[in-house]
């Protein structure tokens, strides 16, 4: 049998080291691990420590701060109460905390004595405020009571015997000012009130002849316009079987552009005219009267119209109304001159009004 030959591999420690170069450092995590452990304890120690150091240092200064007479300090100082002290607390503040001592107690009594003298000064300043408020309203027998709580009498004595000398004579001219005072207010009330009258009469007088005047315009209207026809057509029927005016009241002489338009119709027109004219409608109670005077003219007493008597037209009833209208012009001026004297008067009524209400308010607030 030949004999052969085969290279064979070298043995290896790969695996090996591995694990061993892990546990290698794993030690050395672990060591530093220890370490830091080692250094935070030491370091929580030392925060203790002057923790603690800080704590018997305020403790003791706190001590020193509470001492607030001279005798307790001198026991303090005495006792060594602040000389054995736990280990590490602040000597030095603590020893001049315990100096200064002397000085802060000496500075606030000196504090407390001028604030009791400050109080009593108050209060005696505000039982002078209470004299001098009780002696201004009159009340001298509580003055005389707190005046005997001060310690100078004297004073508020001659204040109050001075007080109630003003207080009489005060008194004695109030009454005398108070009785001219209501001499002269009741003179003033019996002016305001003649007034008054007076201008109450004027405007139930201007009021009555404001209602005349303006009573047409406020009434003319479907009623008004009746009235109105109803005057006319009195004269139409005046004349029987004729038309408006029949004969006697010549049309053509009127104006009419319709020949034989009835006098009515004319009338009317007339009437718009002098609505345009004057501003105004004409009264239905002016249309009556105009119609009247013609049929009076006309007929006589017996209301009986001759036959032949052409001398009246629609021109004649115009001219009548126009006659009221220009009179009732005229009355309307004149009454709105009158009104805005009596507005002038009114205003100067009130006026003395306030100024008497305003005197009586001012220096009688009882009254």
């Amino acid at each position: 049998m030949p004999i052969t030959w085969r290279n064979v591999d070298a043995p290896t420690a790969t695996g090996a080291s591995r694990i061993l170069d892990s546990a290698g450092r794993s030690f050395d995590k672990g060591i530093g691990s220890l370490s830091n452990l080692a250094n935070q304890i030491t370091n929580i120690r030392t925060s203790n420590q002057r923790n603690d150091n800080r704590i018997n240092t305020e403790n003791a200064l706190s001590g020193i701060a509470g001492l607030d007479t001279f005798a307790g300090l001198d026991q303090a100082r005495q006792s060594g109460q602040f000389e054995n002290l736990p280990q590490g607390t602040d000597l030095k503040a603590v020893r001049q905390a315990l100096a200064n001592r002397g000085n802060v107690i000496d500075d606030t009594l000196n504090k407390e004595f001028q604030f009791d003298q400050r109080v009593t000064k108050r209060d005696e300043f505000g039982r002078r405020q209470e004299l001098e408020g009780l002696i201004a309203q009159g009340d001298f027998a509580g003055a005389e009571a707190v005046n005997a709580t001060l310690g100078n009498q004297a004073t508020g004595a001659n204040a109050i015997a001075g007080a109630q000398r003003s207080n009489l004579l005060q008194q004695r001219a109030d009454t005398k000012y108070r009785e001219d005072r209501q001499f002269q207010q009741g003179t003033e009330q019996r002016q305001a009130n003649a007034l008054q009258a007076q201008f109450d009469n004027d405007k139930a007088l201007i009021d009555h002849q404001n209602r005349l005047i303006n009573a047409p315009k406020e009434t003319t209207g479907a009623k008004g316009s009746t009235q109105t026809l109803g005057h006319l057509d009195r004269l139409e029927t005046a004349v029987p079987n004729e038309t408006v005016f029949g004969n006697i009241l010549p049309f053509g002489d009127a104006g009419s552009d319709s020949g034989g338009a009835p006098g009515r119709a004319l009338v009317a027109k007339g009437i718009r005219a002098l609505e345009k004219e004057f501003g105004r409608q004409v009264p239905a109670e002016f249309t009556g009267i105009a119609v009247d005077n013609v049929l009076g003219s006309l007929t006589g007493e017996d209301d009986t119209i001759g036959a032949t008597d052409n001398s009246y037209s629609p021109d004649d009833v115009i001219a009548e109304i126009r006659s009221y209208m220009e009179q009732n012009t005229k009355a309307d001026a004149s009454i709105r001159n009158r009104a805005s004297e009596l507005e002038k008067n009114r205003q100067q009524l009130n006026t003395n009004l306030d100024r008497i209400n305003k005197n009586r308010a001012t220096r009688f607030p009882s009254l």
